[in-house]
């Protein structure tokens, strides 16, 4: 996107830049400042070491992002030696952008979101969490065939269960699921500066009752013209916790800071600005604290910071792969986040054992390099 402004190519020049020109012949480039921490930067990166996968950092007040790494990655020293021929591990290919996943359990961020507005559900309402259940002619089943007996929607949350908020996907109904999907732009081009593969849900008209329970669970079911979905890019995730991080506000997420012409003049500054309004701010802080209790005592407590609380929630996502894909999407300090980590490692087993941790180390990186913890 920036390579004109690097090369000198945009126009967008200053006055004492044009008369350089004109004396020389030639045009300076311009220089791209992003928005990156190189030390969150560094800390996602080595965080991923060994593994496939990625991880995004945003701050949702602004949609600044302070950090995006994908694993393989390639030696920016040694550029031939990738173009040449890719050893498979698409090493070029950015996976907190272009690839498509199932969020899994992570999802449940926004099918509760839904089910609080519409007034469905309370914190406090009560349902059975069976470790199996039939809808619509099919079965729903809980990670590990846990049953959970009676529990409250945020207990649901924190022990992630399957079982129930499949039935609360089945009394919200496919187009009202689909509708919370638009108010997260999904389906909604974003990026002030990057592209990001759009995400993939189905026409409400298509999906079957079993469907939806599972859409709402985050795995993409389902057999029709329309593609199965939820399928997600990492980014995309990011800013579905960006909703819950920012009163329900995403903002549109940037990677350029500014771009400063050679003699020192800046050509463009970006500006935050809104994408989209994905629920009310009393939803959204009513989302994060029952999110910061499955921190403090449930499947997420591998994303802990000293000093700080942390809201998340995590995603194991069942691909037909041998391991399943790990996932954790979580936000700090919990109260007043400053701070987005969206975090997937394929075939990394659990969200909770593999993608929690990372994205530990992740918020605790971004919130000293905000200086909000020493």
């Amino acid at each position: 996107h920036e390579n004109s402004e690097l090369a000198g190519k945009t126009g967008t020049s200053s006055w004492s830049q044009a008369i350089g020109r004109m004396a020389s012949g030639g045009t300076p480039g311009n220089d791209v400042m992003l928005t990156l921490d190189a030390s969150v930067q560094q800390v996602a990166q080595d965080a991923l070491a060994g593994k496939t996968g990625a991880v995004v950092a945003i701050d949702p007040r602004t949609g600044r992002i302070l950090a995006m790494a994908s694993t393989p990655g390639y030696d920016p020293a040694n550029i031939a030696a990738i173009l040449e021929g890719d050893d498979g591990t698409s090493s070029l290919y950015n996976r907190a952008t272009q690839a498509l996943y199932a969020p899994g359990s992570t999802f449940k961020m926004l099918t509760l979101s839904a089910a609080l507005e519409s007034g469905l559900v309370k914190p406090d309402s009560l349902y059975e969490s069976p470790a199996s259940i039939e809808i619509g002619g099919g079965s729903i089943t809980n990670y590990g065939n846990e049953d959970h007996g009676t529990v409250t929607v945020a207990r649901a949350m924190t022990y992630s269960s399957n079982t129930v908020f499949a039935q609360i996907s089945d009394q919200l109904g496919a187009a009202e699921l689909l509708r919370a999907c638009g108010r997260f732009g999904i389906g909604t081009p974003f990026g002030q500066d990057f592209e990001v593969t759009p995400s993939l849900v189905p026409k409400a008209s298509e999906m079957t009752q079993w469907e939806t329970a599972w859409f709402g669970v985050g795995q993409p079911v389902g057999e029709h013209e329309s593609p199965a979905g939820p399928q997600v890019s990492v980014m995309q995730m990011a800013l579905v916790g960006c909703a819950v991080a920012n009163d329900g506000v995403i903002m549109d997420p940037y990677l350029v800071d500014k771009v400063i012409a050679n003699d020192g003049s800046i050509v463009r500054t970006t500006s935050p600005r809104q994408l989209t309004v994905a629920m009310s701010a009393d939803t959204a802080a009513t989302e994060r604290a029952i999110m910061a209790q499955s921190i403090k005592d449930g499947s997420g407590a591998g994303a802990r910071v000293p000093g700080v609380n942390v809201a998340g929630k995590t995603g194991t996502a069942q691909t037909g792969k041998p391991v399943d894909d790990a996932w954790f999407v979580g936000m700090a300090p919990a109260e007043n986040p400053t701070v987005v980590v969206a975090v997937i490692v394929e075939q990394g087993g659990t969200g909770a054992g593999t993608a929690a941790p990372i994205a530990g180390d992740v918020l605790e990186a971004s919130l000293k390099a905000q200086g909000v913890i020493s």
